[in-house]
């Protein structure tokens, strides 16, 4: 397939010069190696369709990345060398389609998370996490890892605006590949089911003042250890870092949701459980609390 073969110069950082597949007698310089990720190829789809006027789009494709390795022994495939089967989601201009009643709103990296949750709920996974990494010479200048039990299965990104300007695409592109071999060994088919809640939730907000390195993930994990079996979900629904706080540091506030299946949940029970959180964050991140609702 013509889109598996790409230019050397499309190959993401991160694979050394022995790890990528080069053909021998290439057709063109721009088909001189096997692909490594799919991005080239979903670049060159969103510009296909951007040039036909296309240009809100939410995009999947499934597709193989090849590598060589001379210690892998495979029966299956050539000695020496292995593929991957790849997921790639990509998000590029509007988030919603246009409406005269609400006012447009372009995608940005959280749609793109946003997807890969939904994807994640519908094959019931949900022990995962994002984690930030540090991004030098990449396709992308903004990325999470994704992680299922400490084991890395894919990244969410923002792809670099100077690799966008080569395939003559002008608006931002949020991507994730995930390698579909390693996550469907985290699969669950066995379907779950819950009764309606027979007592009612309480809904509480607190939100944080706390340094720009520490991570949402790092206070939503702290936010759960301390918390117990009561708290049912803990959500982000404010990130601000402007002129109302100092330049080093950013608010974040959460919602968090108790419930209990046995009995109607006392004010004073979850007070006790806001401030063993007001603790935790306050000695583990330093964080002081801005309001509690």
């Amino acid at each position: 397939q013509k889109l598996e073969f790409v230019s050397e110069q499309w190959l993401p950082d991160g694979y050394a010069a022995n790890n990528v597949v080069k053909i021998i007698n290439p057709i063109s310089k721009d088909m001189s190696a096997m692909r490594t990720s799919l991005i080239p190829s979903m670049l060159g789809v969103i510009r296909h369709n951007i040039y036909h006027q296309q240009k809100n789009l939410n995009l999947f494709e499934f597709g193989k990345i090849y590598f060589r390795n001379v210690s892998v022994k495979n029966d299956d495939f050539v000695s020496g060398y292995f593929e991957d089967e790849i997921l790639i989601l990509a998000k590029t201009g509007l988030s919603e389609h246009p409406h005269w009643t609400q006012k447009d709103e372009y995608s940005d990296i959280f749609d793109i998370k946003g997807a890969v949750e939904d994807l994640f709920s519908k094959i019931l996974l949900d022990k995962y996490k994002f984690i930030p990494y540090a991004i030098s010479k990449a396709l992308l200048d903004v990325a999470l890892n994704i992680e299922i039990e400490n084991v890395v299965v894919g990244y969410i990104g923002k792809v670099h605006k100077d690799i966008l300007l080569s395939y003559d695409i002008e608006q931002d592109v949020f991507l994730a590949e995930l390698n579909a071999v390693v996550l469907s060994k985290y699969v669950s088919r066995e379907k779950r089911y819950h009764p309606l809640p027979s007592f009612p939730m309480i809904i509480r907000d607190l939100a944080f003042m706390v340094e720009k390195n520490v991570t949402v993930a790092e206070l939503s994990d702290s936010i759960k250890s301390v918390s117990g079996k009561l708290l049912k979900s803990v959500e982000l629904f404010d990130l601000y870092a402007g002129d109302q706080v100092e330049s080093s540091k950013k608010s974040c506030a959460f919602t968090l949701q108790f419930l209990s299946e046995e009995r109607t949940l006392t004010e004073n029970e979850i007070e006790q459980i806001i401030n063993r959180i007001i603790r935790e964050l306050n000695l583990k991140y330093n964080a002081v609390l801005r309001s509690k609702i």
